[in-house]
């Protein structure tokens, strides 16, 4: 305690240094608030680039295209297993050597053939989460009895195509080509 009664008596006495002692002790202050301050900015600026990553890690499209080969059906579909919207640039079918823009363009005379489902041109089209396209359909119906014909038609002409999608997310992000050759359908062609 006398120590403390001492410091207090030199204050009086020696106002200057004791001014002197307080301007000190708030340019301390301040300067460790700035640098508070400069921390917590820096801190700021990385969760923001954090949380963008985040964000834009969180809407992801995935696409996929699922096949269905069966004695009395056959389809191809587009479906997006991502997070995030599917937005399709373009969508390239090539068969022989020869690109299209839709699937069931590759699939020679299917225009005699009563499609239970096709799409044509999906290029700019969006595809949310979980859902899907139906590029091609053929279902055989209950009193069809050549129906293997125009199977094993659209099974040959599908083994020999490869797909190619060019795709975006909701950010503009650049994706590699999703590709898929359709030559599982030829494992039952003799």
């Amino acid at each position: 305690m006398d120590k403390l009664t001492g410091l207090f008596e030199l204050l009086e006495k020696n106002q200057s240094a004791a001014s002197a002692a307080a301007a000190m002790t708030s340019a301390a202050a301040a300067i460790l608030a700035l640098l508070i301050s400069v921390i917590a900015v820096l801190v700021a600026l990385i969760s923001a680039k954090q949380q963008r990553v985040h964000n834009i890690l969180t809407v992801r499209p995935i696409p996929e295209i699922t096949v269905g080969d069966f004695e009395n059906s056959l389809r191809v579909k587009l479906r997006n297993h991502g997070s995030g919207p599917l937005l399709i640039k373009s969508f390239i079918a090539t068969f022989h050597g020869n690109s299209r823009q839709s699937l069931i363009d590759c699939i020679p005379g299917h225009g005699d053939v009563h499609w239970t489902n096709f799409t044509e041109v999906i290029d700019g089209r969006a595809l949310l989460p979980g859902k899907e396209i139906v590029l091609i359909e053929l279902t055989a119906g209950p009193k069809e009895t050549n129906f293997s014909i125009p199977r094993d038609l659209a099974r040959l002409a599908l083994s020999e195509t490869e797909i190619v999608i060019q795709y975006s997310d909701i950010y503009d992000s650049t994706f590699s080509p999703y590709k898929k050759s359709l030559s599982w359908f030829g494992r039952n062609l003799e």
